[in-house]
């Protein structure tokens, strides 16, 4: 054990922090997240462990900092310095980057499916569909695939069918690689790509029960299911035209989804695929809602009901 002082904490949820007090006057501040927070803790703690010296362990602790401290390409169009990531080299302060930043510092390598998320979403034409999707995802806990998509839930009839009809084009791309048109009553198929014009999706979130192909929250895609199927899908954030107020902003209207399985258990996937989530925080260069009226809305505008259970007309999904 080394001779450096230090002070160590752990909190009611069993938290452990870390904090230095080298030579040089710069306090380190350590969470369990570190990836050297064990070794640096037995080096400090451990009576039977091999002497490490000052420098070494300050070397273990800024490891993740000074290999940051240039200029680091994650992908073509991502890359990191410091703690500032850039995208197609201009610097981002989003709580997805914020979360990047923290990722490859301490040392978890699982970060590729955030770095392809940030290019799908920066890949949407309608920054307005940016900043409403990033809040819904956070808001209903989905998860980010290691591709960079997202997965949604959609309920359909029993004959695997959409509950309702709408008036567009809607093609359906089989396994296959067959391609159908439908207007009307969309059928989903497991594995299939179901996809329609987006200039044809209404991108107005104050009109309910609108045009576009919808995904929903797990809870609102449950009460469609009942008595018929659920399936999971996923979706390219790139793909997404509008988060409607209405029935609580549980639903997007997208231009293309991928159906992925169908959900006979009814499972909800939490988190993300790599166990944890964006949560807290602000939204920073993916914008602030507010003023771009994204206010809650508990019922349909038009029809005044929870879920537009008496509409007449409710457009593609």
């Amino acid at each position: 054990m080394t001779t450096l002082p230090f002070s160590f904490n752990r909190d009611g949820n069993d938290n452990e922090t870390l904090v230095l007090f080298p030579s040089d006057g710069t306090p380190r501040i350590l969470g369990q997240s570190h990836a050297n927070f064990d070794a640096i803790k037995a080096a400090l703690t451990d009576t039977h462990a091999v002497d490490v010296d000052e420098a070494a362990i300050l070397l273990m602790a800024d490891a993740a900092t000074v290999a940051l401290n240039t200029l680091h390409r994650l992908s073509e169009r991502v890359m990191i310095k410091g703690d500032t990531i850039f995208f197609d080299s201009t610097p981002m302060d989003s709580r997805l980057a914020r979360h990047l930043v923290e990722m490859i510092k301490t040392g978890d390598d699982n970060f590729g499916g955030y770095v392809a998320f940030l290019e799908n979403i920066m890949a949407n034409p309608s920054e307005k569909s940016r900043k409403g999707l990033f809040r819904f995802l956070n808001r209903h806990g989905l998860t980010i695939t290691a591709d960079g998509c997202f997965i949604g839930y959609k309920g359909v009839g029993s004959d695997g069918k959409s509950r309702t009809a709408g008036s567009q084009d809607v093609s359906v791309t089989m396994p296959d690689g067959t391609v159908e048109v439908h207007k009307g009553r969309i059928p989903y198929p497991v594995g299939a790509v179901i996809e329609m014009d987006r200039e044809l999706v209404d991108p107005d979130r104050n009109h309910a029960c609108s045009v576009g192909l919808h995904i929903g929250s797990h809870e609102y895609a449950t009460s469609w299911g009942h008595n018929g199927r659920f399936l999971t899908v996923k979706v390219n954030p790139r793909d997404v035209v509008e988060v409607p107020k209405d029935s609580s902003e549980q639903k997007i209207r997208a231009h293309r989804m991928t159906v992925i399985e169908l959900n006979a258990e009814g499972t909800r996937y939490t988190g993300t695929s790599f166990g944890v989530d964006l949560a807290g925080g602000d939204d920073g260069d993916l914008g602030d809602l507010e003023g771009d009226g994204y206010g809650l809305e508990e019922t349909c505008q038009d029809c005044g009901g929870d879920g537009c259970d008496t509409c007449d007309w409710w457009g593609t999904v």
